[in-house]
This record gives structure tokens, C-alpha cells and sequence, in this order.
């Protein structure tokens, strides 16, 4: 979970991703979700934008999430 956080500083400080950056995220965002999904770690999830206006995080409505400059509540 450890490189899931570094990644999501990595993409604030980077504008733009090209295609294999974001396959490459989308594929780490994919594998955490499950892990968490299946040993019921209850996590909570930092959305990216190009992943939720592709609509990926609907998929996964047993898992939490929030947008990046988003308060935790």
C-alpha cells in the first residue's frame, strides 16, 4: 500500500500521464482493490481523476473511496 501512496504523490506532482502511466496505475489501483476486497482490509481509496471520469471506481461498490483534496471524514 506503501507504493499506492507514493504513486498518488508522484501523479500531483506530474500535469500529464501518458497512456502506459495510466494503464500502469490503473493495473496498481486494480490490484490493491482486490486485495482489500478480498481480505476485507477496509481501506479507503484516493481516486484519480482520468480513472473516475472513465468511471473504473463504480465498479467496486463494496470499496471506499475519496477524491485526492477530498477530507476524510
Amino acid at each position: 500500500m506503501i507504493i499506492y501512496f507514493l504513486l498518488i504523490i508522484f501523479i500531483i506532482i506530474m500535469k500529464e500521464l501518458n497512456e502506459d502511466m495510466k494503464n500502469l496505475l490503473k493495473n496498481i489501483n486494480l490490484c490493491c482493490i482486490k486485495i482489500n476486497e478480498q481480505n476485507n482490509l477496509n481501506c479507503t481509496f484516493n481516486k484519480l481523476d482520468f480513472l473516475e471520469k472513465e468511471s473504473f471506481y463504480d465498479k467496486f461498490p463494496n470499496t471506499k473511496f475519496h477524491m485526492i483534496n477530498e477530507k476524510i471524514s
